[in-house]
């Protein structure tokens, strides 16, 4: 019987890794990213959504009517699920259609973010960016830089159980 061949796959993120199991067979672990933008941004129309999550593994998009809709405990159970990483993208501050909804979910990133810290998490697993709307571009170099990131810290630790510690070791 022969062996099964080894082959370095890359892809144009960088964000695949390879890793061989005792059957000598290779396996695909992207990081992974949840990416919730606003749907006012008009990154995608006609399914092109599905198409780009589809040419870049381990990437997640979830549209939501405005960025101010992500609250913060959306972000950490995405988080406790899986995800290496979060992305948040808003319209600028002063083209928001719903007038405060960018500076909303700006401030609830950040609320996230201190939690992470108190779990003893890297708070640089969730990002927020402003994105000029129709700008896939910007959407991929962004991607790309996050992986990057995100591959430096690992894998994530598991929340639950860092939730279950602090609620039974009262400070």
């Amino acid at each position: 019987m022969k062996e099964k061949a080894h082959y370095r796959i890359i892809c144009s993120y960088g964000i695949l890794t390879e890793r061989v199991n005792p059957n000598r067979t290779m396996e695909k672990n992207p990081t992974k990213i949840v990416v919730y933008h606003c749907t006012n941004l008009r990154l995608f129309h006609n399914g092109n959504q599905k198409k780009f999550a589809r040419e870049r593994p381990g990437i997640n998009i979830v549209a939501v009517p405005c960025s101010g809709k992500v609250e913060a405990h959306h972000l950490l159970k995405t988080l406790a699920s899986g995800a290496q990483g979060v992305m948040v993208l808003a319209c600028g501050e002063k083209a928001c259609r719903y007038l405060e909804g960018s500076m909303r979910s700006k401030k609830r990133v950040e609320y996230a973010k201190e939690w992470l810290v108190k779990l003893g998490i890297e708070p640089e697993r969730f990002r927020f960016i402003h994105v000029p709307p129709m700008d896939i571009t910007a959407l991929d170099s962004a991607l790309k830089e996050f992986a990057a990131e995100l591959q430096s810290f690992g894998n994530t630790p598991p929340i639950a159980k860092n939730q279950t510690e602090l609620t039974t070791n009262p400070r």
